[in-house]
């Protein structure tokens, strides 16, 4: 396994551009990207997002099972920028309720994750620091978030708490 860096943070926390900055020494590197653009505000950030990136990485567009992209990559790919772990299971919840929470891709991640041999990034929403959810599904997605960060948590060598465009070391050093 190579280095793991888990940065998470809120909405608008300046994680992503976070990754991206450290991700800029790389040569070749992969971005696995996890949004869909289920509407017209989604589709313009998805479309910022590309903007920011330019050509700088080999993009997979990964929404239902980023594992298999990670596990996919070529061995030339030395840093792997994974992005948004709580999108991608809200794509998941979305689309398969309550099953969401023993998603056999959620294994599958962690494993690819845990064999990729270079420098990876991944970004994940900190959700389960607001209001509890107020229905069975929201609370599960909280949940579930929350499990997978922390064994991502356990699995990085860093991982940093973005406030205000502000990285917290939690574990670690950037």
């Amino acid at each position: 396994m190579g280095r793991l860096t888990l940065i998470l943070g809120g909405i608008r926390s300046g994680k992503s551009s976070l990754a991206l900055r450290l991700a800029e020494d790389g040569t070749k590197k992969a971005f696995v990207a996890t949004a869909e653009p289920f509407d017209e505000e989604m589709g313009r950030r998805i479309r910022r997002h590309r903007l920011e990136r330019q050509d700088a990485f080999l993009t997979m567009e990964a929404p239902e099972n980023p594992g298999g992209a990670v596990a996919s990559l070529s061995e030339g790919i030395e840093t792997l920028v994974m992005d948004c772990v709580g999108v991608w299971l809200g794509n998941l919840f979305a689309k398969r309720g309550l099953e969401a929470k023993n998603a056999p891709e959620i294994e599958g991640l962690l494993s690819a994750l845990g064999a990729f041999g270079g420098n990876t990034l991944v970004v994940s929403q900190e959700a389960t620091m607001g209001l509890v959810g107020m229905d069975p599904l929201t609370r599960a997605y909280q949940e579930t978030l929350g499990l997978v960060n922390q064994r991502l948590a356990a699995l990085a060598e860093t991982a940093v708490l973005m406030v205000a465009g502000l990285p917290i070391c939690l574990k670690g050093r950037l």
